[in-house]
């Protein structure tokens, strides 16, 4: 089979939605006469992991692993040593003005950890990127591989795919699963940051000979900023869903009519938050009570302690669930075990253009979506094209609260799945979408 080298810093065991898309695009190429080589980290820094996720790649996927300098341990460890020496300072000059001039800026120079952006260019995981050089230099030339296809975020990613490319001299695809610089929560430090993360952008899309979005509108985005470069180098091969995970998965129904939320809600966010829906629950369940005992919500993932707060101040203890981070077979079963699944994107300046990867794990699973989405986005766009679900103003309690009650009266009468028709949803199976990867390949 002809070689592919696969670059990406997320890859099993690391967990979460974007993982997905580079796991099935490995587990399916060599259906269509690709061998996919994966290049990633040992050790990556990643917010969730799924070992469990390593089962599925398929025996036909070499993956090597390579060290990283990884920033963000760097960081954390100087973060602690920074903070150790205030300490001692505070405890040896306690009332010196001078030393408490020192220990204000002093303070300021310690490196935040995960989050600190001004050193590491584009992004915190630029560690990688001697390592994942040489040893894909090695690799292509050793395996002889005939394409290399980056992933992103993180975008420095690209950077790699970008100097194998210039070294090896092989034609290379960058797959963007979300924009770089027009990205709505990209926040260079200073306006050099922002000139130079342009720079590396303008780089990027002027050498891969393919660029791949996860949704038409970044495609278009391209384009217009890049009017000098064919607009045939850049095309869309959405997010989507593997019918076999649906297969391995085994649903847990109970007798209640359950609404279940796969994701994380880190802390309060304009966008994505559940607390209009919370509200929207609580004053539902006062105007009728006995709904109570015949409703449960389910939020599968990380739930932040300020969400638990908000849940227990509505007295919704024993309606919300949260089991917290599961595996993404475990998150499958709970989708399968549900009646209702909710999507929220809230209001906010971009918020028409996020598009989460979980609602295509919903399309898959043939459940009713609920969409706390804007009305005019590609979310709210992709439900009314499939006629998948209902779509609710994010911040709209009442209108929430109908639909809420709206979907549970269907439950009760036994008419809630034939109210919609999931349709033409066959074109995001993840072997599909593979298979027009390979067809660009």
């Amino acid at each position: 089979m002809k070689k592919i080298l696969m670059i990406a810093y997320e890859y099993p065991p690391v967990g979460g939605i974007g993982v997905q898309r580079i796991l099935k695009f490995t587990k399916y190429l060599p259906k269509y006469g690709w061998k996919p080589i994966v290049l990633t980290v040992r050790n990556p820094v990643a917010k969730v992991f799924d070992p469990l996720l390593t089962t599925e790649i398929s025996p036909k996927v070499e993956v090597y692993r390579t060290s990283s300098l990884e920033p963000q341990k760097i960081c954390r460890t100087a973060e602690r040593a920074g903070k150790k020496i205030l300490s001692i300072l505070d405890k040896v000059l306690r009332t010196n003005k001078l030393v408490e001039a020192f220990h204000w800026r002093f303070e300021r120079l310690i490196p935040k950890g995960y989050n600190n952006s001004f050193f590491f260019i584009p992004d915190r995981d630029i560690g990688w990127f001697p390592f994942a050089v040489l040893k894909g230099w090695e690799i292509i030339e050793r395996r002889k591989v005939e394409r290399i296809f980056t992933t992103g975020p993180p975008h420095s990613t690209h950077m790699i795919g970008l100097a194998l490319k210039i070294i090896c001299d092989r034609p290379w695809v960058a797959d963007f699963r979300d924009p770089w610089t027009e990205y709505i929560h990209w926040f260079p430090p200073t306006v050099v940051h922002r000139k130079f993360g342009e720079f590396m952008e303008r780089i990027v899309i002027e050498y891969a000979d393919k660029i791949i979005s996860v949704v038409d509108y970044m495609t278009r985005d391209f384009i217009d900023k890049y009017p000098q470069i064919d607009r045939e180098k850049f095309i869309t091969i959405p997010n989507g869903f593997d019918t076999e995970d649906y297969k391995v998965a085994i649903p847990k129904k109970d007798s209640k009519f359950t609404i279940t939320y796969t994701g994380t809600f880190w802390g309060y966010h304009s966008y994505i938050t559940p607390h209009y829906f919370l509200r929207a629950l609580r004053e539902l369940l006062n105007e009728k009570k006995w709904l109570e005992e015949d409703i449960r919500v389910v939020f599968v993932g990380n739930f932040s302690n300020y969400y638990k707060k908000r849940v227990k101040d509505l007295f919704l203890d024993n309606i919300v669930l949260w089991p917290g981070f599961v595996s993404h077979r475990e998150s499958i079963a709970y989708i399968l075990s549900s009646d209702v699944l909710l999507l929220i994107v809230g209001t906010g300046k971009g918020s028409d253009r996020i598009f989460t990867g979980k609602v295509f794990e919903y399309l898959g699973a043939k459940r009713p979506i609920l969409g706390l989405v804007v009305p005019n986005g590609v979310a709210a766009r992709l439900i009314r094209e499939t006629r998948s679900g209902i779509i609710v103003p994010p911040e709209d309690i009442e209108a929430i609260k109908r639909a809420i009650y709206d979907l549970y009266l269907r439950y009760k009468k036994g008419n809630l799945y034939s109210s919609f028709e999931w349709k033409g949803i066959q074109k995001y199976e993840r072997e599909k979408l593979t298979e027009k990867l390979a067809s660009l390949l």
